[in-house]
């Protein structure tokens, strides 16, 4: 197995931190603009809660793209961390179950301090969302389970000790990862297991509505604009880290 494949599982949940925040955003806002039977009959605080939705994930959008530098920032603050406190460490080359964790923990640290800058801005989106209301049902399960993920993703604040974790692997002859390894990695696949994942393509329906549909175009312009680069960043650096401790 080659190091990029025994990665590639986790490659995928990494990049599900960022794409799949977007897409689920914006699997709830076309439900909102499809149309319903007695869509016309909907009540002004139905058409009240969507614009508030839609210009909070604007905001949101927008405020993690100002702050893409900074969370780039924050990775190579952490690989300068890693780089100090354990370079080389590893001799050899390991593809076991154990090196598989150490890289999942390294992918998993940088998530979350990658995540930090964003965190205000995503506390603001929920506090505001949260007590938006609509009488189409379809919606509220949609808007609750994107803003469990986005609660889970915020409150992952525990950062592993890098350089400890790797030297209990290679004082156990590259045997055993310390429990902390496999806690942290426990805690990040909780949260990136948690809310809403997929992007069901029945629910990708024409929009509706002018001011809405010009807004949500802006949206996922943004989107796209952002998923490209913080992935990159993202990608580098976790490439980074494995290097500087030698995996």
């Amino acid at each position: 197995m080659t190091r990029h494949a025994g990665r590639s599982h986790w490659l995928a949940r990494l990049m599900s931190v960022y794409s799949s925040r977007w897409a689920a955003a914006v699997v709830i806002a076309t439900l909102i603009l499809t149309p319903v039977p007695g869509y016309a009959a909907i009540r002004s605080r139905d058409q009240t809660s969507t614009s508030a939705y839609l210009d909070a994930l604007y905001q949101l959008l927008q405020a993690e793209k100002r702050e893409l530098p900074a969370s780039e920032m924050s990775a190579r603050a952490l690989i300068n961390t890693v780089s100090r406190g354990c370079p080389a460490m590893v001799t050899g080359v390991h593809h076991t179950k154990q090196a598989a964790l150490l890289s999942i923990e390294m992918g998993g640290a940088l998530t979350v301090v990658m995540t930090g800058p964003d965190r205000p801005d995503i506390a603001r989106f929920v506090r505001t969302v949260s007590v938006l209301r609509w009488s189409d049902p379809r919606v509220g399960p949609y808007v609750r389970a994107y803003l469990h993920k986005l609660t889970a993703e915020i409150r992952a604040t525990h950062m592993p000790n890098l350089c400890a974790d790797v030297r209990v692997w290679v004082q156990s002859d590259f045997q055993k990862v310390d429990s902390h390894t496999t806690q942290f990695v426990r805690e990040r696949q909780a949260a990136e297991a948690a809310g809403l994942e997929a992007v069901p393509k029945r629910l990708l329906r024409k929009y509706e509505g002018g001011k809405e549909r010009r807004l949500l175009q802006e949206i996922k312009k943004t989107e796209r604009y952002l998923e490209g680069p913080a992935l990159k960043i993202l990608l580098a650096a976790w490439d980074r880290l494995l290097k500087v401790i030698g995996l």
